[in-house]
């Protein structure tokens, strides 16, 4: 019976890569010069040249003209391979730009008596550390950071920050916010 199971769930991981490769090629098939910036790497190409690239961004070729992605791919006819060896379907990781944004950052600290002022007072470029425990009034956001000096809240580095919710408001709710990171924290 196990190695039923087994065997139906690699089937199952077969067609979703299979699935996925096929909406890679589609992709790839939409216009004569298309380029990816998103993180899921280059788009494959049509024709004969073409590649995959895996990370960052790639652009598809068409005809004979090849592609190419930014840190790897397969090389053809006409298309350039990265230094990697990607393949179709295969994203890696890759930074955006604002993503850099917590150097000389204030640090700031509340613990569940007092975070929600902490929240409502924060600046661009502010680090807002939450001590242990169980905060149970949510945690809304209003303020905003910049690409260059985002806003990140964050719960203990010995854990058990803990978000609790009830039916009357969201565990963390976005008003107008934007460039937020929020890390370390249990929603519950």
């Amino acid at each position: 019976m196990i190695g039923d199971c087994c065997g139906r769930l690699m089937k199952c991981e077969r067609l979703s890569v299979g699935l996925l490769v096929a909406a890679v090629s589609l992709t790839g098939c939409s216009s004569d010069s298309a380029s990816n910036t998103e993180n899921s790497g280059g788009s494959a190409g049509t024709g004969v040249g073409g590649s995959a690239g895996s990370s960052g961004s790639g652009s598809a070729g068409s005809g004979n003209t090849g592609g190419s992605g930014s840190t790897g791919g397969t090389a053809s006819p006409g298309g350039a391979g990265g230094n990697g060896g990607g393949s179709a379907g295969v994203s890696q990781w890759a930074p955006q730009a604002w993503e850099d944004c917590e150097a000389n950052s204030r640090a700031v600290s509340a613990g569940p008596t007092n975070y929600r002022e902490a929240v409502d007072s924060l600046m661009p470029g502010d680090v807002l550390t939450l001590d242990a425990g169980n905060y149970d009034r949510g945690l809304p956001i209003r303020a905003s950071g910049t690409p260059g000096r985002c806003i990140v809240i964050q719960g203990s580095a010995s854990g058990g920050t803990r978000i609790t919710g009830s039916d009357a408001f969201n565990l963390v709710a976005l008003y107008g916010a934007s460039y937020i990171k929020i890390r370390n924290l249990v929603l519950m």
